[in-house]
């Protein structure tokens, strides 16, 4: 290569690198909030820059907060409609205004496409354009609904508006209202609303539900007590569901045989039949297992537990003719061919191997397929080959600038980026957020386990915890309030930075995938000594918690993994553990020589 143009090639990538450092150094001033400096900064950076239309939006920023024009930004940021900061620089506009000016305010709103939008920014999207439309004696009926039907749940942009509005709400809305709280968890919330609601079965179902949840049993019971039929059934069973203690759960299920809801009925006893062998309460077990006939939905569970009962003492061969004879009950073919082989190792030996290789047959991303490939030394996975070209564009060099600075910013740009090319056109600057897009039931994509945080950890055993707890989605909250890449709850967070010493640690840390890994990452090595190196003792241990590894290994003789796994007593954590060490085989495949 000609030494001259080396020179320029080197002195053009010292400049792109200069100019990079410089939007950082500008972005570090802002959150200072030294505004009249970041203006400054930020003013200096010219439309070379990738980050150039994050200066605009910052520039924006800066200068309405010491009340300058910022009139010719405008027309600077209407090139960039493409990206996700143009969105959020009218969200801005339209929010500063919406009071002094709002005719301006809505325009701005109007502007603004929520698909480019963070998924915690649309409640006050759609929050906006309800002051906007207050402000200016509009019709805001439509956007009351949609803000009070689908984000409810939101302490600021959503729950004030119902209260705000809720004469204009039905009967109807009202329920649906509370469902959604209920499914986030805010049941008291949900309980404030009760008493704008006319009485009826309905009101008084919703309340025993309610109270339930908050484990406030007796007040439960006394609205339990105010239903009649179907109402009265269903609460019932809700409640032996949710109630702790197995006593109570006991004399509820007797008031249900009594209400002769057979559906119900069979349900009930589905879930206390499978309670009590966990318990290894096999009176329970079997009463429980009496009411669920061979024409219930749930009969397969009956023939599956029976079985696990026998195998577990010592009956295999009892055990394997009841699963034979059952076999057409089961869709999980490969679960049912490796437990056939398992009763069969020792009895008959011919039988067991004609089981092993019908399991080891079936072409799926399955646990019990990998157990069965890995007895019979078969390769675990057929691969799919995705071709995926390589794409440059403005857009995508903002992106991959934009991620090693602000990995948020970076994450809601890539997103929106995706929705509009599409998946193929994001995978080699943000491959795991297109993870999921290539998963696969059947065949082993490579796209779909990719190791997009290198920088914190490459440890395969880590990436499968990781993608099976969020997908790699670092703002995902679970319905038990766990956190982040590695999902993990704000207690045992607050309990790792003690054992770390970390007086610096805050919650909110944990949406950034620096601090989630570190944390996640010192859990699995605390489990890890804990249970000597055994992977499936430590997934089940960081999904369920360690004692309830330590119960299983203490009720049973485990002889296998695969017992250890079935009888863990929390369905969740059973599937969790397969799930892992799939995603675990899935990684060590792919990256062998890594």
């Amino acid at each position: 290569m000609d030494i001259l143009l080396m020179k320029k090639i080197f002195i053009l990538l010292l400049i792109i690198t200069n100019i990079s450092f410089a939007f950082e150094n500008c972005l570090k001033i802002f959150k200072k909030e030294k505004y009249l400096q970041a203006e400054q900064c930020f003013s200096q950076i010219n439309q070379a820059d990738p980050l150039y239309p994050y200066a605009l939006y910052y520039l924006l920023r800066t200068r309405a907060y010491a009340e300058k024009d910022y009139s010719d930004l405008l027309p600077e940021i209407e090139k960039f409609k493409d990206t996700a900061v143009y969105s959020y620089f009218y969200l801005y506009l339209a929010s500063i205004n919406r009071f002094k000016n709002p005719e301006l305010a809505l325009e701005y709103w109007t502007k603004i496409d929520k698909e480019a939008l963070f998924k915690d920014d649309i409640p006050f999207y759609y929050y906006l354009r309800y002051e906007i439309g207050r402000e200016l004696n509009l019709d805001t009926t439509q956007i009351i609904k949609q803000i009070t039907l689908n984000y409810s749940y939101n302490r600021y942009y959503g729950y004030p508006v119902i209260f705000e509005n809720i004469e204009k709400l039905s009967s109807d809305e009202i329920f649906k209202i509370i469902d959604k709280l209920a499914a986030k968890r805010m049941y008291t919330k949900g309980i404030y609303l009760l008493p704008y609601l006319d009485n009826s079965q309905k009101k008084y179902f919703y309340s025993a539900l309610l109270y339930m949840k908050k484990r406030n049993y007796h007040k439960a019971e006394h609205f339990i007590s105010m239903l009649e039929d179907k109402y009265k059934a269903s609460a019932i069973y809700s409640y032996i569901y949710f109630q702790r203690k197995m006593s109570d759960k006991k004399r509820y299920f007797k008031e249900l045989l009594q209400l002769n809801d057979k559906n119900l009925i069979h349900k009930a006893a589905n879930y206390l039949m499978k309670k009590s062998f966990y318990l290894q309460n096999y009176s329970d077990f079997f009463y429980y297992s009496r009411f669920i006939p061979e024409n219930s939905t749930y009969y397969s569970n009956r023939i599956w537990f029976m079985f696990l009962y026998k195998y577990i003492n010592n009956k295999k061969l009892q055990a394997a003719n009841l699963l034979e004879k059952n076999i057409n009950l089961f869709s999980e073919k490969p679960k049912i061919y490796y437990w056939l082989y398992l009763s069969y190792k020792d009895i008959n030996r011919a039988k067991a191997y004609k089981y092993l290789k019908k399991a080891a047959s079936i072409q799926k991303m399955d646990f019990y397929v990998i157990r069965a490939r890995e007895k019979l030394n078969l390769p675990l996975f057929k691969e799919k080959t995705v071709l995926v070209k390589s794409h440059k564009s403005k857009t995508l060099n903002m992106i991959s600038k934009l991620k090693q600075i602000d990995y948020k910013a970076a994450y809601i740009e890539a997103r929106y980026y995706m929705k509009k090319q599409g998946v193929e056109f994001i995978v080699d600057v943000f491959p795991e957020l297109a993870a999921r897009k290539f998963a696969s039931k059947k065949y082993l994509v490579r796209y779909s386990y990719p190791k997009p945080f290198t920088q914190y950890t490459k440890d395969n055993f880590v990436y499968a915890i990781m993608r099976q707890e969020s997908f790699f989605d670092p703002y995902v909250i679970s319905f038990a309030n766990a956190v982040g890449l590695m999902q993990i709850i704000p207690p045992t967070a607050r309990w790792i930075a003690q054992q770390k010493k970390d007086k610096n640690f805050d919650v909110v840390q944990l949406f950034e995938p620096s601090k989630n890994i570190e944390y996640g990452i010192w859990y699995i090595k605390y489990l890890d000594r804990i249970f000597e190196g055994n992977i499936f003792y430590i997934a089940g241990g960081y999904n369920g918690g360690d004692g309830t590894v330590r119960r299983t290994l203490k009720r049973y003789k485990i002889k296998n993994i695969e017992e250890f796994v079935e009888l863990l007593p929390y369905r969740e954590t059973r599937y969790y553990v397969k799930y892992v060490y799939r995603h675990f085989k899935a990684y060590e495949t792919l990256y062998r020589n890594n």
